[in-house]
């Protein structure tokens, strides 16, 4: 499975201190089936915890995703500060899902050459360790 987000998501995570750890914890549970709301068109609205704060101070991922075969996260906010996406904002974001549905894996290395996208890597193992 690939993990991605993008730019603009990257500098909204940093600013609310959500880690990687967290955004691949996500994935996970969308991996697992575990979707917080599916909101139609390749789009879906999941809780990322933030450092120590759990569930109760999340933060709400807009995220893109196609089977799970391909999951990237595209905006992220406090439910503190925002309750929901405006209509507009969900009708952009659906519009994104699908155009990112189909993107060619060569689209895709081009926006890490670019770096408008970054891939979150799966954590490795350290040599020697094996379960």
């Amino acid at each position: 499975m690939e993990v991605y987000k993008t730019k603009a998501f990257d500098r909204l995570a940093r600013k609310a201190k959500v880690t990687d750890l967290e955004l691949r914890e996500a994935a996970r549970e969308i991996r697992e089936g575990r979707i917080d709301a599916d909101l139609g068109a390749f789009l879906i609205k999941q809780r990322v915890s933030q450092g120590q704060g759990g569930r109760a101070n999340a933060h709400r991922a807009i995220i893109a995703t196609k089977d799970g075969d391909r999951i990237v996260f595209l905006h992220l906010f406090a439910k503190r500060d925002q309750e929901n996406l405006t209509k507009t904002e969900l009708d952009g974001y659906r519009e994104a899902a699908k155009i990112l549905a189909v993107v060619p894996q060569s689209m895709v290395k081009a926006l890490l050459k670019t770096k408008e996208w970054i891939q979150i890597e799966e954590p490795h193992e350290p040599e020697g360790v094996s379960e």
